[in-house]
């Protein structure tokens, strides 16, 4: 699936919460309990593109690997615009 930046900023709660890294948009809606980091730092995340802050965090090679499943689609073509900061 192909979603607008339009959709993925309708989901930034706890009941619902997608982000954008590196042109994926990722439903982490049932990572929230489990991030390592906290569940705030998704909250504010939540709904923008966190592909910068996920990179500056220095997430390990496994963090990439285990967003994989996550993944629920890709960002439309042309929607991206410059990188939000989100927090992460």
């Amino acid at each position: 699936a192909s979603f607008p930046m339009s959709e993925v900023e309708k989901h930034k709660s706890k009941d619902s919460l997608w982000i954008v890294v590196n042109g994926k948009v990722l439903d982490i809606t049932k990572w929230l309990d489990k991030h390592p980091g906290g569940k705030s730092v998704l909250l504010k995340a939540g709904g923008k593109d966190a592909s910068l802050d996920f990179t500056i965090q220095g997430h390990t090679p496994g963090a990439w690997k285990a967003m994989e499943r996550y993944v629920i689609g890709t960002l439309q073509t042309g929607d991206a615009g410059p990188a939000q900061r989100s927090a992460l």
